[in-house]
């Protein structure tokens, strides 16, 4: 078995990130910036500072960079492609979001309908993430015995 391409790892990782922040942005910036700003209104969450948002696109970059990782570790035995690019989202998706949904549920009065859109927004930004890792990532080609 060939190592991972952990070139193509990087640029996976870069496109994957891109497309969690956009959605990120899009959603919580935009559609869901009137009940964020109720939540802080309310004293239920906290405003939104330079230091807050650093931390969540450093989020975003590791679960793209996780992502990545994990369709190169199982891309030979899944087959590249689509399909086990969905597969890899949807698993990291069941890892890291929908803890995050019910710690969020069950801890913080918010609306129900707006952690169910943040919920949905992971799934495709784990789909989508992969599925771009998975369109640029290549094997490493094995090197020769005499190293060239």
């Amino acid at each position: 078995m060939n190592p991972i391409n952990y070139g193509r790892v990087a640029l996976g990782t870069i496109l994957g990130g891109v497309i969690i922040a956009v959605l990120d942005a899009v959603v919580n910036g935009w559609l869901l910036m009137p009940w964020w700003s109720r939540v802080v209104a309310e004293g239920v969450g906290k405003p939104e500072t330079r230091g807050a948002i650093a931390l969540m696109m450093g989020k975003d970059v590791l679960i793209a960079f996780l992502l990545a990782t994990m369709y190169a570790a199982v891309r030979p035995r899944f087959g590249p492609g689509p399909r086990t690019a969905v597969l890899v989202g949807l698993a990291g998706w069941l890892l890291a979001y929908v803890p995050e949904f019910l710690d969020t549920a069950a801890w913080i009065r918010i609306p129900r309908s707006m952690a169910a859109i943040s919920l949905l927004v992971g799934l495709a930004q784990c789909v989508g993430a992969t599925l771009a890792a998975g369109k640029v990532y290549m094997e490493s080609s094995p090197t020769s015995p005499s190293g060239r």
